[in-house]
């Protein structure tokens, strides 16, 4: 039996994204797809069983299903206290490069890129 194929178009459409976010999760491998050779030139092609269960977590939100049982005030406590230690430790990580990059910066007096940085946030 032989795979049935999309094009961009009919593939935004089943996802519900534009094409031009198709287009970009294609080139990233967000979405496994394929180029082939056609007569206009290359097009994107992707198997319609990879858009049949799209991802279920999307710019780290995480989508929720109905369980049969509820969660507890504790467990939700911590599942939060864990997702907020996560984010302090991103943020952490993020601030040390940040200051990474200002001392690099500090070393070239008269750059134009420490100017400006300082001026946005200063």
């Amino acid at each position: 039996m032989s795979e049935e194929y999309v094009g961009v178009e009919q593939a935004a459409e089943v996802l519900g994204y534009s094409k031009r976010t198709i287009y970009k999760k294609l080139r990233k491998g967000d979405i496994p797809g394929q180029k082939v050779d056609t007569k206009t030139g290359k097009k994107w092609q992707i198997k319609k069983s990879d858009l049949k269960s799209p991802p279920t977590i999307k710019n780290e939100v995480v989508e929720v299903r109905e369980k049969e049982e509820k969660l507890s005030k504790e467990e939700l406590v911590e599942i939060f206290q864990q997702r907020d230690q996560e984010l302090i430790n991103k943020i952490d990580n993020l601030e040390e490069q940040l200051q990474e990059v200002n001392k690099k910066l500090d070393q070239k007096q008269d750059n134009p890129v420490k100017k400006f940085l300082r001026w946005l946030f200063y």
